[in-house]
């Protein structure tokens, strides 16, 4: 046997180990393509932990404001046993085979197809009510639904993604879940400069004093100019505030969506 020929035995022997092994890591079911194994081996990534083995655990997440739901309103929708994550509130184990599009609670924007990896990387922000946070690289975006929740009506979640399509998206999540207090940029995120918005609560007294200081300015008399200059003084005082509010505002960041 010449060179050529066992060069050949060997690439045959090959793609036979390679076909046997693909029905292992489950490409014939697409969840790992041929360009995927192909890049994991470029980057030394063992593809054991891809076996089907660690791709049998499926998760689904309730909105923190939807208390409502219970065990066996998820059971009947998923099928048993639908397990609740100890270690990340909101998270419950459904089996494999459940789809989670075709419930009513997912049509009716109750419930999330998450995974509870996301879930574990919100929670160690440590997002409190009222916080701005950042998710960069947004798409497709239950992540950064879950970070709205958090930060509150007071609070806000802006989503930045350099990919209009995965924006588009992330868009169409956000509007199937209405969350208000999310914020959309299509931009490089390395380059994003937009700061958090103001307070709703702070805005809408910047604008209440504004307007008593214009009827004031209408219908002023000696009498009351003490009080239009206090007016005018607390304005800019509050406006300042807010000013450098936004300048040192420890922003909570995330990558990915």
């Amino acid at each position: 046997m010449n060179d050529s020929t066992e060069k050949a035995s060997e690439g045959d022997a090959s793609s036979k180990a390679l076909s046997a092994h693909a029905g292992d890591v489950g490409v014939g079911d697409g969840v790992l393509p041929e360009a995927f194994r192909a890049w994991l081996r470029e980057n030394q990534v063992n593809e054991e932990v891809y076996r089907s083995a660690h791709l049998e655990r499926r998760f689904i997440r309730v909105s923190v404001h939807d208390s409502s739901i219970s065990l066996e309103q998820l059971e009947a929708a998923y099928g048993k046993p639908c397990t609740p994550v100890d270690w990340c509130a909101g998270f419950y184990q459904i089996p494999t085979c459940a789809r989670v599009a075709a419930s009513s609670l997912y049509k009716e924007g109750r419930v999330y197809g998450a995974d509870v990896s996301s879930g574990v990387a919100v929670d160690a922000l440590q997002i409190q009510p009222g916080d701005h946070c950042l998710d960069m690289c947004c798409a497709p975006g239950t992540k950064l639904c879950m970070i709205s929740e958090m930060a509150g009506a007071n609070g806000s979640a802006t989503g930045v993604d350099i990919s209009r399509d995965r924006l588009a998206s992330c868009r169409t999540v956000v509007q199937k879940y209405k969350r208000p207090n999310i914020r959309l940029f299509l931009a490089d995120a390395t380059q994003f400069a937009q700061r958090a918005p103001v307070p709703k609560v702070c805005a809408c007294l910047c604008v209440k004093l504004l307007s008593e200081i214009c009827d004031g300015i209408a219908s002023c008399t000696v009498q009351r100019v003490p009080l239009l200059f206090q007016g005018i003084s607390l304005l800019l005082a509050l406006v300042d505030k807010l000013h450098a509010a936004g300048r040192k505002h420890s922003t909570r960041s995330s990558a990915g969506g």
